[in-house]
């Protein structure tokens, strides 16, 4: 072999077995992120052994065959470290498969030109052996893709640095010491190679190898002293920060050696709190500060359950100090936590309200299991029943049975609770002194956080009280009912009785006014005059008792036919017509265009609507005149509208006056009050509505709508 030892050689053989040792012993401690400094330091052997043997060749052709398997770790060592760094600085999502691909494309492909370059000289030309005092050494010129090769590793390597001074600035504590010597590391890649690239090493000594094998075990004694690639800090930052607890680890001196993001929330200092002395964070909780000075030596956890004031608002945390001790078991220091219980505190306000609402509860409360075995009462249940808590515990719910339910209403109950509805239901029980009582009760299934039924919940109300009022009103509501028939015949038989009397009283003073018993003179016509009158108002009153009682009693009937609006308005006119001239008012009529030729509808009934809404018009108009219009209304409907100049009905009036034997205020002493209550009553049967408009002293507008065919 054309080999020779030379002095430097020695060095770069000795980079070698060092990144050798260092593969063997991060595959036996590999964790997250250590696959790629096991991959680094491949790298860094194969290019430091063939580096180291390209120094011994004196052979053109053993100096290129070293020189490509050089190319085994100058193509891949730049972009496993860039892994590394990522792996180190928790942005694994960019080590997805594509990124792979692309990333190793270019090392790959350097490879492949590597080792073919005698076909087409794109990374070396012109090769020759050099020698120096010290080792031999390949000169060429440089080839395109060599400078491409060079760009591209250049590349990666700013990514990692920029990646490392990055978390170099995020980082707290060992984590920001660990970052810078990864940052000096990487910056001395740089720094090696850049020399190399400018010739100024010592007889053009590439360091880039050497560096590379020698900085690997730098990083070894920081994994073995700090295991930055092992669970801290990647795990350390991916679980502290998301832990909702504050966590705190003080050394042996009361010195803040490490703190999380919630730790620092909570404490409110601007600063992490690294480095700051324990006590004087605590100072602004006396409680705590001497809780912790009290605890602190403790070889135990102790807690302290805590209010304190976050962005205005109270928490509640457990605040605990537990020992830390090293391997051998001594004590070198303490970590403090806080763990948030403001919703297990408002859980448990919550419970005793819930708990002291069920037992002051003025409804009787019970529980059971799926069987109906009691397992809890309420004291309303003991007030309720007589049974104690103690005697009802253990029981079933048919000790109250008082034996006079139907059955059905128990199959019911449990058909509905069993299937998973709410039962509701009246049942008369029986207490523990054998008296009887009525109970509401609301029956329904308790159920899990899987909706499976656990118990059943009963509420009961004590309702004898409600029952017994129940049953007097029954009792005196027949007895009304029963009242009511008895006025209803009495006001049917004192209407029928009163009013052939009348019919000869008005009979009989209208032929001695017309002189047929003899000559009248003017002052006899005016007395009679008088009679007449009060004999027709007195007629229109039985009438309307008469009408009333059938109301009431139910007993109106429809006859419906056909008949014209003229014929509804003549029917009425003798009789309204002398109202209105012995007051010496106006009367008039008025159909309006458009109202319908024909109306169906019973013609008694319509009759005694307009003369009780006309009576009514012309009783209470002094002066001026009374109105009677037909008019339409839309296609199916008509209206029938009185109107008069008279005295009004105020707003407080407008609504009494439809109610039977209720009277405006200032009209209390004329009229019985049940016109207009049976012109409201009969309209309503018949499908129709009334309005009214009214002003006090600019008189009434009474408005009936009706069907046209009914």
């Amino acid at each position: 072999m054309h080999l020779a030892f030379t002095s430097y050689s020695s060095l770069v053989f000795f980079a070698a077995v060092i990144a050798l040792f260092m593969v063997v012993w991060s595959m036996r401690h590999a964790a997250r992120g250590g696959n790629w400094f096991s991959v680094v330091m491949i790298g860094a052997f194969f290019w430091s052994a063939g580096y180291g043997l390209e120094m011994l060749s004196t052979d053109l052709q053993y100096a290129l065959f070293w020189v490509k398997v050089q190319y085994l770790g100058i193509a891949i060592v730049p972009v496993s470290w860039l892994f590394l760094v990522i792996s180190y600085t928790r942005n694994q999502q960019w080590l997805n498969r594509q990124n792979l691909i692309r990333l190793l494309a270019i090392p790959l492909i350097t490879l492949l030109i590597a080792w073919t370059n005698e076909l087409h000289e794109l990374v070396w030309v012109n090769p020759a052996v050099e020698s120096n005092p010290f080792f031999n050494h390949l000169v060429f010129e440089q080839g395109l893709w060599y400078w491409i090769n060079v760009i591209y590793a250049y590349t990666l390597i700013s990514i990692s640095t920029i990646l490392l001074i990055i978390a170099s600035t995020k980082k707290e504590g060992i984590y920001k010491q660990q970052s810078i010597v990864l940052l000096i590391f990487s910056i001395t890649i740089w720094f090696g190679n850049i020399i190399y690239m400018l010739g100024l090493s010592p007889y053009q000594l590439d360091l880039s190898p050497i560096i590379f094998s020698f900085g690997g075990l730098i990083i070894a004694w920081e994994l073995y002293r700090y295991r930055i690639l092992d669970i801290v800090p990647i795990a350390r930052d991916a679980i502290m920060d998301i832990i909702p607890d504050g966590i705190v680890v003080i050394n042996h001196q009361g010195i803040i050696i490490d703190i999380n993001q919630a730790a620092q929330q909570i404490i409110g200092k601007k600063q992490s709190g690294l480095g700051h002395p324990i006590a004087e964070v605590l100072s602004q909780w006396p409680r705590s500060l001497s809780f912790y000075d009290a605890n602190k030596e403790l070889e135990v956890v102790s807690h302290l359950e805590q209010v304190l004031k976050i962005d205005e608002k109270d928490f509640s945390f457990d605040f605990s100090i537990a020992p830390l001790k090293n391997t051998n078991g001594y004590r070198i220091g303490s970590l403090l936590t806080w763990h948030d219980i403001t919703s297990q505190k408002q859980s448990e306000e919550k419970l005793r309200k819930l708990s002291r609402a069920v037992e002051q509860s003025a409804s009787a409360i019970v529980i059971t299991d799926l069987n109906g075995t009691i397992e809890y009462v309420n004291p309303a249940f003991s007030k309720v029943t007589g049974y104690t808590a103690k005697e009802a515990i253990g029981e079933n719910p048919r000790i109250l049975k008082s034996g006079k339910m139907d059955t059905q209403i128990y199959k019911k109950l449990w058909a509905d609770i069993t299937n998973g509805k709410v039962w509701f239901g009246e049942i008369l029980n029986k207490n523990k002194s054998g008296e009887l009582y009525w109970e509401s009760s609301t029956i329904a299934p308790i159920t899990n956080e899987n909706g499976k039924p656990t118990h059943y919940v009963a509420v009961k109300e004590n309702i004898s009280q409600r029952k017994r009022m129940e049953q007097e009103l029954a009792e005196a509501r027949d007895q009304a009912l029963k009242a009511s028939h008895l006025k209803s015949r009495l006001l049917t038989n004192v209407s029928h009785d009163m009013k052939t009397p009348l019919g000869a009283i008005v009979g009989y003073s209208e032929m001695i006014k017309e002189g047929l018993y003899g000559p009248v003179t003017e002052r006899q016509k005016e007395k009679l005059d008088i009679i007449f009158q009060n004999s027709n108002v007195l007629s229109e009153y039985v009438s309307n008792l008469l009408e009333q009682s059938k109301i009431e009693s139910g007993n109106i009937t429809f006859n419906f036919s056909s008949f014209t609006p003229q014929e509804l308005i003549s029917s009425i006119a003798d009789h309204v017509s002398l109202l209105a001239k012995n007051k010496k008012i106006d009367l008039n009529a008025d159909i309006v265009s458009g109202a319908p030729k024909t109306i169906t509808g019973d013609f008694y009934w319509l009759q005694r609507i307009l003369t009780n809404m006309v009576n009514n018009a012309i009783k209470f108009t002094e002066e001026g005149s009374v109105t009677i219009s037909i008019l339409p209304h839309g296609e199916n409907k008509w209206d029938l509208r009185v109107s008069d100049t008279g005295a009004g009905i105020s707003i407080e009036d407008q609504e009494r006056i439809f109610v039977a034997f209720q009277k405006g205020d200032k009209d209390s002493k004329i009229g019985a009050g049940l016109g207009l209550a049976i012109v409201k009553e009969i309209t309503g049967l018949m499908g129709g509505t009334i309005t009214l408009e009214s002003e006090v002293g600019r008189g009434s507008t009474f408005t009936i709508t009706l069907p046209i065919k009914n």
